[in-house]
């Protein structure tokens, strides 16, 4: 589903990277594409991780930016621009702060509303290995976090 959704507003997001960063837009192609890569990375590690509770509030919605796993994704995403694509460190950060909120919230928005399994159902294929199943599992059994919510 996130790749669904990065792939659906590539073009949107390309073109917003070059006019708010000034990404040039032979970068901008390869800078959403390892916006993907981090991004499903971040949230895989997270989930394999057992925050699943923190997995699941952050795809609900709110405030992405203060949430510790939007900043340890856009971290690693500015890390990886760096090291992949030779960004300076400075626009690295820029274009990092702006892409993973940016494509997070639009993922918000196809969540919204949803039970928590139906998100783990829709994550599944993105995170491979059987994750949309560990997520579902977590929301019932890693130590009484179904209860959290509902389940």
């Amino acid at each position: 589903m996130i790749q669904e959704t990065i792939n659906s507003m590539k073009g949107e997001l390309t073109g917003l990277l070059t006019q708010k960063t000034g990404l040039t837009a032979d970068k901008a192609g390869p800078a959403v594409d390892l916006a993907k890569d981090n991004i499903l990375s971040g949230l895989q590690k997270e989930a394999t991780g057992g925050n699943i509770g923190g997995l699941m509030s952050m795809l609900k919605g709110g405030n992405t930016a203060s949430n510790p796993i939007v900043t340890n994704i856009v971290n690693q995403y500015a890390g990886s621009l760096i090291s992949k694509l030779g960004l300076p460190e400075a626009m690295s950060k820029q274009v990092a702060t702006f892409a993973v909120p940016f494509i997070l919230s639009k993922f918000q928005s196809q969540t919204a509303g949803k039970s928590d399994g139906d998100i783990a159902s829709m994550l599944g294929g993105d995170l491979g290995g059987g994750m949309g199943d560990m997520l579902k599992k977590g929301l019932g059994g890693l130590g009484g976090l179904g209860g959290m919510f509902g389940k």
